[in-house]
């Protein structure tokens, strides 16, 4: 047993590279395609960054951990409830329309406002800025009604103030807003030869399930923006609140259920006895008698030993100190997402002069 500890402790630890293309399911590209990898620049680029990166990045996750991994995290509520916080409260308030023109815009407003309510705009958004807090990336799909027309996606709709929008929606309303996961969309078309354009490392469409949507078809939510040589790696998203948050979650939860451990087992009963025995014939008989001990063991119970060859003890590990352990393994997760603990964990300040007036 000591040999093999031995052997995989000496084993050396293989560093995942940081600086990979991602995997998105089958399906998202079109047959045949193999996305990003066509990219000579990318490819050479790849290369050359993994030749510098640092041995030990995998330890901490700082390569991205895919999609199908992150949707494992949303589950936990300490990677949810994070997202969700953040994605409330910046739709909590949501927006008002007014104007400053001097004529009466009312009926417009009303118009604007009923138009809203009828797309959804707000729990939209709010649902994709969750997604961007889950995956690094969220959509937000236009649907004009051309979603079977292959053709007709891969057409720009404008921005919605030029030309192009206003002929586009002269006609025909938007017929709904549709948050589209991150791992269904596959950039395309992108720049990544001439860093002083302002589409430089910003695809100009995605593959939705093998169709080509045009980047103004899809409203993208990216709140933390990686570095240039990572956004290939990211499919061309963001960091996600759940990989930035891992470590401290991690830390959280280990601590969580070592305190539990300590809790269940604060107490252990040590018998002082003549251990030779073990070595003779019937010697299971030691080994039974303490089985029989710890089936049937509780405060009324009664423990008899040999008042000459044995002795019996109780060590019990001190639990002053676990409980400010415990909070501050949980407090690290407030501070990374920059979260009040009195919002995220219901958490109120303690202490002399304790104060929540400013949370």
């Amino acid at each position: 047993m000591l040999s093999a500890i031995r052997a995989q402790a000496a084993a050396p630890k293989q560093p995942v590279p940081v600086f990979t293309l991602p995997k998105h399911p089958d399906g998202v590209l079109p047959s045949g395609n193999t996305g990003l990898a066509m990219d000579s620049a990318v490819g050479a680029v790849q290369s050359w960054a993994n030749g510098f990166a640092l041995s030990g990045y995998f330890s901490e996750g700082i390569t991205f951990l895919g999609y199908a991994y992150l949707s494992e995290l949303a589950q936990r509520p300490e990677y949810r409830v994070i997202s969700e916080t953040i994605a409330t409260e910046m739709t909590r308030k949501w927006i008002r329309f007014t104007s400053n023109d001097g004529d009466d815009k009312a009926d417009k407003i009303a118009e604007l406002e009923a138009e809203f309510k009828r797309l959804n705009v707000r729990d939209i958004f709010c649902r994709a800025a969750e997604q961007d807090g889950f995956f690094g990336r969220g959509h937000i799909y236009i649907d004009t009604g051309d979603t079977d027309d292959a053709d007709e996606l891969q057409k720009p709709i404008g921005d919605g103030w030029d030309k192009l929008s206003v002929t586009k929606f002269s006609k025909k309303p938007i017929k709904a807003l549709r948050t589209v996961e991150a791992v269904w969309c596959y950039p395309t078309n992108y720049n990544s030869s001439d860093p002083l354009k302002d589409n430089w490392y910003r695809p100009d469409s995605w593959y939705v399930q093998a169709k080509i949507v045009h980047t103004t078809r899809l409203i993208t939510l990216i709140g933390r923006e990686v570095p240039d040589l990572l956004k290939p790696t990211y499919s061309f998203g963001g960091l996600s609140l759940s990989q930035m948050c891992k470590p401290y979650v991690d830390n959280w939860l280990e601590t969580r259920q070592s305190v539990n451990d300590i809790i269940s087992m604060f107490s252990v009963f040590l018998l002082a006895t003549n251990l030779g025995e073990t070595l003779q014939a019937d010697g299971d008989q030691l080994f039974r008698r303490a089985e029989l001990f710890n089936l049937v063991r509780s405060n009324r119970g009664l423990m008899m030993i040999d008042k000459d060859t044995e002795d019996f003890k109780n060590v019990a590990a001190p639990l002053s100190g676990l409980d400010v352990l415990q909070a501050q393994a949980q407090e690290h997760m407030a501070s990374v997402s920059h979260i009040p603990l009195v919002k995220l964990l219901g958490v109120q300040p303690a202490g002399l002069n304790a104060s929540s007036e400013g949370e």
